[in-house]
């Protein structure tokens, strides 16, 4: 036997001794990440087309990666947006488990590419997609707080403080009662409002908090906890900015209270005996006062401090005075005005404003509720409302009251609001959007 076929035996000896090695090793690496949930099956929705690419790339996953996302991030310069989409499919196929991709071109979406666009109907086209985007990636990645959070955060955030959210929210509406892209509108309370998605995926959040005994990443565990209670706030909010009143806004109000409560408890998590309030996993910040009074300073203390992380204490007050009789009859008698004052009705607008200062007041001489004097956004409607009602008057040439509606009440910026201005015209529509600009970019 010459010296080339005993080196091909030995060549093939050597192949098939490692591909035994690597038949066992195999099975007993994934044997121990299965027991450790670091298999595929254990993160997440198991796609085919994702495994058959990662083995295909074998160890060069990671160069693959780095090409697409330079291209990504060159298509985005260059605003081919649509060209994007599947990019970031690729990168996803290669590695659904790394998380920062997700997280990354979600927002990119959601916020950059969305804000690129004059049309809002093309906003809210990305901004879906955007979302479903985080979707996609919860369902890959199951149990991981950090994304489901962000997915209830864009939901929570683009519903609520962007330019254009009213005409959000009326195309959130109208899909939703018309079954149109159930991926994104349909919610587990099957409610046509944005704010229960943002509450069911930062509620997902906060389960796997729980359940895992593992901190998110990227926010402290207590603030981080508390995001199911202010989409609930917010709804309730938006119901009265939306005109619904009456027992749709008491029930929103009370489901709000409800969730704070259920937060201030800790979300019933087991208490950790003999260890300090600063080292519990999640925190108790609701106590009744003579159970309070029992607590040793150093509690007091850290319960104090993480609930003034949060506002804690004035969100359960605020909301609380929310729900009342006299705030909801408030709220709707000044709804009523304002939108009699933008319409040019103002003898109504009048007679609704009158109608209101009295009840809004009453809601502060309440002992619990004289604190919210101070709360700048009750102060900016106040003012707002003040100063409407006065312009009206002076518009009409009718005779002002000797004293301001809200004179005395409040204790700082109402007391330095601005004297009556005269010609007041009708508001236009809110989130119009101009004519000619409809499917076009910005340049």
């Amino acid at each position: 036997m010459n010296a080339s076929r005993k080196r091909k035996i030995a060549y093939l000896l050597i192949i098939v001794a490692l591909f035994t090695t690597q038949v066992f090793i195999g099975d007993r690496l994934h044997q121990e990440a299965r027991a450790e949930k670091l298999a595929q099956e254990s993160l997440g929705k198991v796609d085919p087309i994702s495994g058959t690419a990662q083995l295909v790339c074998f160890g060069f996953r990671g160069v693959a990666v780095t090409f697409l996302w330079n291209d990504v991030m060159d298509l985005n310069r260059r605003e081919r947006w649509f060209e994007i989409k599947p990019v970031l499919n690729s990168i996803t196929l290669l590695q659904p488990n790394f998380h920062s991709p997700w997280q990354y071109q979600a927002w990119n979406m959601a916020y950059n590419i969305a804000n690129a666009w004059e049309a809002v109907k093309d906003q809210y086209y990305w901004i879906a997609e955007g979302t479903k985007f985080m979707k996609q990636a919860c369902a890959k990645n199951q149990g991981v707080s950090d994304l489901q959070w962000y997915t209830g955060f864009i939901y929570f955030n683009r519903f609520s403080i962007h330019d254009n959210h009213v005409f959000f929210r009326e195309r959130f509406k109208k899909d939703f009662k018309e079954r149109r892209d159930p991926e994104f509108t349909a919610n587990d309370r099957d409610r046509p409002d944005p704010f229960f998605n943002a509450y069911d995926w930062f509620d997902a959040a906060n389960n796997s908090v729980v359940e895992s005994g593992k901190p998110p990443k990227r926010m402290g565990i207590t603030p981080f906890l508390s995001h199911p209670a202010k989409a609930l706030t917010s709804f309730a909010e938006f119901q009265g900015k939306e005109g619904v009143f009456g027992i749709d806004n008491r029930d929103a109000w009370s489901q709000a209270y409800n969730e704070w409560g259920k937060f201030g408890r800790g979300l019933s998590v087991a208490r950790k005996e003999g260890v300090s309030e600063r080292d519990q996993f999640v925190h108790r910040l609701e106590y009744d006062p003579a159970e309070f009074e029992k607590l040793d300073d150093e509690t007091k203390y850290w319960v104090r401090r993480y609930g003034d992380i949060v506002r804690y204490w004035y969100w359960k007050s605020r909301v609380k005075a929310e729900g009342t009789s006299q705030m909801e009859g408030a709220r709707e008698a000044f709804y009523l005005a304002e939108r009699a004052h933008d319409n040019g009705d103002y003898d109504t607008a009048i007679a609704k404003y009158e109608e209101a200062f009295p009840k809004f007041r009453s809601v502060f001489d309440v002992p619990e509720f004289t604190q919210l004097r101070d709360d700048s956004p009750i102060q900016d409607d106040a003012m707002e409302w003040e100063k409407n009602y006065l312009r009206v008057l002076t518009n009409l040439n009718r005779k002002l009251p000797e004293r301001r509606p809200f004179q005395g009440l409040f204790r700082s910026a109402m007391e330095e609001s601005a004297p009556p201005v005269p010609n007041v015209q009708p508001k236009p529509a809110a989130n119009t959007p101009a004519p000619g600009v409809e499917g076009k970019q910005k340049k």
